[in-house]
């Protein structure tokens, strides 16, 4: 990935440059019955943090849409309410994204 991965983007290569691929993690569950939910957010938003990219992994077996839980980007406006991307929680589906507040 330091390279830009597989098709060796130059932009995505500078951007990796300082990542050490072995930073502190977060695990969560955010149980439905709960009406589990996290603010919207920027994972990367002050400046003593210095995190490159966001992974999320779906262990969710079963998950049907009536569940809910989507997973939402939002759209370049910092407090906008435009979606860019709702992302369908499935089982094994990982997810990669800049953790910075040019997502997506």
């Amino acid at each position: 990935l330091r390279e830009g991965g597989p098709d060796g983007d130059a932009e995505c290569a500078r951007r990796l440059h300082h990542t050490l691929f072995r930073e502190p993690h977060l695990c969560a569950c955010y149980p439905g019955e709960q009406r589990g939910r996290h603010a919207r957010h920027v994972d990367n938003d002050s400046e003593w943090l210095h995190r490159t990219i966001t992974a999320i992994i779906y262990l969710n077996d079963g998950w049907t849409k009536d569940n809910g839980g989507e997973f939402r980007l939002y759209g370049p406006e910092p407090i906008g309410t435009s979606v860019a991307y709702d992302v369908l929680p499935v089982a094994n589906r990982m997810l990669f994204f800049w953790a910075t507040d040019d997502c997506p």
